[in-house]
């Protein structure tokens, strides 16, 4: 299994176009590669016949009292929440959620583990979060409509890309608008934990809001991530840059585009909302992630492709070729690498003081097997002149 890598005497300039409601302005981007990625070894976790090697939520976490690290899955086929021994890859301890009764939770959307026996479950039930002990026993529910018109909201679901952050009692989720435009209503709610209220934050970028038709995949691309500044990073599918916010303001906004296209296209309106193939053959950004261990972010791309490949068949998600866009702290681009095709879960990205995890689970890869969750380790390194 083999990462692309890109010289350091590859020297590409691209011009990238940035609106604004006052002005446009063309910046150009000079790059040379000072570090890029490359695989090192394969992080493997054992799995039962009941748990998927996909999901759509995993973490890591590191016990406060006894200083372990657990890998933190979300088995929906169980409704269970599973601790792996990140070590040894064996399942350590697993929570069984109750769907209905006292302590039922619905279906669950995702959750925030602050410590074992406080953990935050994200239930698309009645619209709550849902405050649960180390054994599923419900200890507290917050709403997160408040009697609100749903069709006026936008709803919050955890996604490995899109981890709730928790400041001052405060959580802030990445959320999806629950009606057209989609690009008209708010990507953020909040939830106070003192006085349980719940408010909407931010509007998509202005490169959202020219006109242009913009499916459901490419408007709910959004992720976040934590920075060292105490701040909120998002990264948006269709916008070059990233937005640093101070907690419901902009702070600043940082330029991180990809070497391999100039801006990402409105869909063709022969596509469908929910389209797959409208997202196929339109290129964007994904993940954004920071590591604490190399004190660098990594902004993934998802690159078009065409409807068909040269066997008459339909691509899809899983063809699209992945690029890492790797940033310092502060958010210079020090490299893009380009990843190998058909091997990677576009969705599930992990840091780790081994590296950047990227989970194997894309089903076009040969190395699959159903009893075992793999990760490439990928470390960092420097561009070999």
């Amino acid at each position: 299994m083999k990462i692309v890598n890109l010289s350091v005497f590859y020297l590409s300039i691209l011009a990238f176009a940035c609106s604004s409601k006052n002005n446009e302005k063309q910046i150009t981007v000079s790059e040379i590669d000072s570090v890029h990625l490359v695989k090192a070894s394969t992080k493997i976790f054992a799995l039962d016949s009941a748990t998927s090697y996909q999901t759509l939520f995993m973490s890591v976490y590191k016990d406060g009292i006894n200083g372990k690290q657990y890998l933190l899955y979300e088995n929906r086929i169980k409704s269970t929440i599973q601790f792996y021994d990140y070590n040894t890859g064996v399942l350590f301890k697993e929570i069984a959620l109750k769907k209905e009764g006292p302590d039922g939770v619905g279906n669950i959307r995702g959750f925030y583990v602050k410590t074992m026996d406080s953990i935050y479950v994200m239930s698309s039930k009645s619209y709550q979060y849902i405050l649960i002990s180390g054994r599923g026993t419900v200890l507290k529910r917050y709403k997160l409509i408040n009697g609100r018109n749903v069709n006026d909201w936008s709803m919050p679901a955890i996604y490995t890309s899109t981890p709730p952050i928790l400041r001052d009692n405060k959580f802030y989720f990445v959320a999806y608008p629950e009606s057209k435009p989609y690009e008209k209503n708010k990507p953020v709610l909040t939830l106070d934990l003192k006085d349980t209220t719940t408010s909407l934050l931010g509007n998509y970028p202005d490169v959202y809001q020219n006109g242009g038709y913009w499916g459901l995949f490419v408007i709910v691309a959004v992720s976040q991530t934590y920075t060292p500044q105490h701040t909120i990073l998002y990264s948006f599918g269709a916008d070059p840059y990233l937005y640093e916010t101070d907690y419901g303001s902009l702070k600043k906004k940082h330029f991180a585009g990809s070497r391999y296209f100039n801006k990402t296209q409105p869909w063709d309106k022969k596509f469908s909302d929910g389209s797959e193939a409208g997202d196929v053959v339109t290129d964007g950004f994904k993940n954004i992630l920071y590591d604490p261990y190399r004190k660098v972010y990594y902004r993934s791309t998802w690159l078009k492709l065409p409807e068909l490949n040269s066997k008459n068949e339909r691509n899809t998600l899983w063809n699209k070729p992945i690029s890492v866009i790797i940033l310092d702290k502060n958010f210079k681009k020090v490299g893009e690498t380009l990843l190998e095709e058909n091997l990677y879960d576009f969705r599930n990205w992990i840091v780790t003081e081994e590296g950047l995890l990227i989970c194997n689970s894309n089903p076009n890869n040969p190395d699959i097997e159903e009893s075992k969750l793999k990760f490439s380790v990928l470390k960092l390194v420097p561009q070999e002149e």
